[in-house]
Order: C-alpha cells, then sequence, then structure tokens
C-alpha cells in the first residue's frame, strides 16, 4: 500500500498516530519559511509576554505529567507512587492543603445538595443512649484484668477471630452491658478495635451473643 492509503481514512483525514515523510516534513517546513518571509504568519514580529510563556509552560509540564501517569500506571506495585518530576502539576506531586475557607464552602454546599447530612450531636443523634458513654470506668478496669481477659480469650477477638498478632495492638476489652462499672469477668469480653467500635453501634446483638458465649473456668 502506498503512504496516503495506511496513513490517511475514507474521508482523508490523517490517522491518529500518522508520522510524515522526509519529503512531506521538507515540504512544510519551506511552507513554513515562505509564510514567514512573507510577513503573513500570525506570530511575524511578535514575542510571548513573560506570563504567556510561565502558562505555556505550566501547561506543558502538566501535560508531560499525565501523560507519564498513564504510561506507567501498571507499573507500579500496590502501595507505591510513580515518581514524578518537579513542577509536574498533579495533585500527588504538589499537594495543597484547604484552607478553612474552602472547608467551610464544601461543607456548606454537601450540606444544601445533600451529599452530606448535617453532623448531629448529643440528644440529637440517632446513636444516642443517654450519656452513658461520659461515665468513668471503675477502678478494677485495670492493665491487670485487662490482660487476664485476653489472656483467657486466647488473645483473640470473640466475634471475628482476630488475633492480637494480626491487630497489631493490644486486644480491646469490652463491656458486654455496656456498663462500665460492672467489671466481672463474665461481663468482660476480647474485641478487635474494630469488632469494639461495631458494639457501640449493636449494643443488644452484644448482649445476645456475648452472655452465651463467655465461659469463665
Amino acid at each position: 500500500m502506498s503512504q496516503s492509503s495506511t496513513s490517511k481514512d475514507s474521508k482523508g483525514r490523517f490517522i491518529k498516530g500518522h508520522s510524515h515523510t522526509p519529503t512531506t516534513r521538507k515540504k512544510l517546513s519551506e511552507a513554513a519559511k515562505k509564510q514567514f518571509a512573507s510577513g503573513n504568519h500570525p506570530m511575524q514580529g511578535k514575542k510571548h509576554s513573560e506570563e504567556t510563556k510561565k502558562k505555556l509552560r505550566a501547561a506543558w509540564a502538566k501535560k508531560k505529567g499525565e501523560q507519564r501517569h498513564r504510561a506507567k500506571a501498571t507499573q507500579f506495585k500496590e502501595g507505591e507512587l510513580p515518581a514524578h518530576r518537579e513542577g509536574c502539576g498533579c495533585f500527588r506531586c504538589n499537594p495543597k492543603p484547604l484552607t478553612a475557607k474552602q472547608k467551610k464552602e464544601i461543607s456548606e454546599r454537601n450540606k444544601r445538595t445533600g451529599l452530606r447530612p448535617p453532623v448531629t450531636k448529643g440528644k440529637d443523634h440517632p446513636c444516642w443512649q443517654g450519656g452513658i458513654s461520659f461515665g468513668s470506668y471503675s477502678e478494677e478496669f485495670n492493665a491487670e484484668l485487662k490482660e487476664f481477659i485476653r489472656e483467657r480469650d486466647g488473645y483473640l477477638c470473640q466475634r471475628c477471630g482476630r488475633s492480637q498478632e494480626e491487630e497489631g495492638r493490644r486486644l480491646s476489652v469490652h463491656h458486654i452491658n455496656h456498663d462500665k462499672q460492672d467489671c466481672s469477668p463474665e461481663n468482660l469480653v476480647s474485641t478487635c478495635r474494630s469488632c469494639n467500635s461495631y458494639f457501640n453501634f449493636h449494643r443488644i446483638e452484644s448482649i445476645l451473643l456475648f452472655s452465651r458465649k463467655v465461659k469463665i473456668s
């Protein structure tokens, strides 16, 4: 096939990715020189201002950065980020924290559009339990008692089975009936952080599950 049949579509338009032959590039160059010589070129005798040059450089750097991201998107392991050139323009290279004004505007817009409901606290919150979470723990609820409960439960979360080693921190000790003054071993159970938070919103499930599960030897 000829060059014209492979580089143009049925309407005679150049196909994306087309590369001119050396002969065509030479002709285009000569035509551009003639246009400059005749004084008909729009930039003839003109120069970009410093502000325009700065904008062009920033736009080009951003474009090259986006192309580099797309080209290397599958070349990095999970959790890694591709290296960027300074001035790339992307958010990951040049993170700019939101100002207090921007945060306020986003919050008000989300409330207005319904994307985020207004924050409710205290008695207005749907999970309000009369303020019992503000109560203080019993003096018996100390480090020795917590460690005894963890050892009794084999250092495993009694809801999901996650081990203390997997958790990467000491397991929480949960009050089954949510009474912080009741520190009897029958009312205490080991949980991971996630399950402990879960039972703060599912109190009845906590009581039904653990009241049958905990056994004291």
